[in-house]
């Protein structure tokens, strides 16, 4: 590469400028190994949703996110048993993902949590859940996790999970029914129509739904009080 020459004021010797090459940029987190996290990591310009970084897969593989927020009303959680409401059946339109219940004040809030940091830091605290799309008969978008089938076989989540399987199809109420420790599907008397789908994407009704109930940073306070380092 040929370098630049400068010439000097008075116009008798030139000198040579050096060039400068410009340091490459370096995620972060390119090299995050599985053995540990990496203190005052900052991510920047990365999509917390972004599926690959936030999808629960089963193998060793880690990713990043940052955070962003959208502002656009989509629900978080079970819909209220006084709504119909009906499930996307695309697989785009939902995952696995890692989900953590904190309790605080006595109430009770679910987080959606990265890959990375479910895996590394809070191990114990957070579980595999499938994450559903929907909509209520109203029209409103809703997001519901609904945790993983274990050995356990729990009979709250094997009926959540048959529930949702059945709203691809036909519009129902979800009745807790407490004697039998399940949910009953209750079908409507008159033809509902099909479903006014949020135009958003499944990535788009992430953000809106789980803005602030997203733990994605590693030394994020919830994490620390888990970890007793508050």
């Amino acid at each position: 590469m040929n370098t630049p020459t400068v010439i000097s004021k008075d116009g008798d010797t030139p000198s040579i400028q050096p060039s400068i090459k410009p340091k490459p940029i370096v995620d972060p987190y390119d090299d995050l190994e599985a053995e540990g996290l990496e203190e005052n990591r900052v991510i920047e310009n990365v999509d917390p949703f972004d599926p690959e970084a936030l999808r629960a897969d089963l193998d060793d593989d880690v990713d990043t996110l940052g955070l962003e927020e959208l502002d656009i009303k989509v629900l978080r959680g079970k819909p209220s048993k006084q709504n119909f409401f009906r499930i996307r059946p695309e697989p785009a339109y939902q995952m696995i993902v890692w989900i953590l219940k904190w309790e605080e004040d006595e109430r009770e809030q679910i987080y959606l949590v990265n890959n990375a940091v479910a895996k590394l830091r809070l191990p114990e605290y957070t579980k595999r859940a499938v994450l559903y799309s929907g909509v209520t008969r109203l029209g409103v978008p809703f997001l519901w996790p609904v945790p993983v089938l274990d050995d356990s076989r729990n009979s709250w989540h094997v009926s959540a999970h048959n529930a949702a399987k059945i709203a691809y199809g036909r519009w129902i109420k979800l009745i807790p029914e407490k004697l039998l420790k399940a949910y009953r599907c209750k079908s409507p008397r008159v033809e509902m129509g099909e479903p006014k789908w949020s135009p958003l994407s499944f990535r788009e009704m992430q953000k809106a739904a789980y803005g602030d109930y997203f733990i994605g940073d590693p030394d994020h306070i919830i994490v620390k009080k888990l970890n007793g380092e508050l």
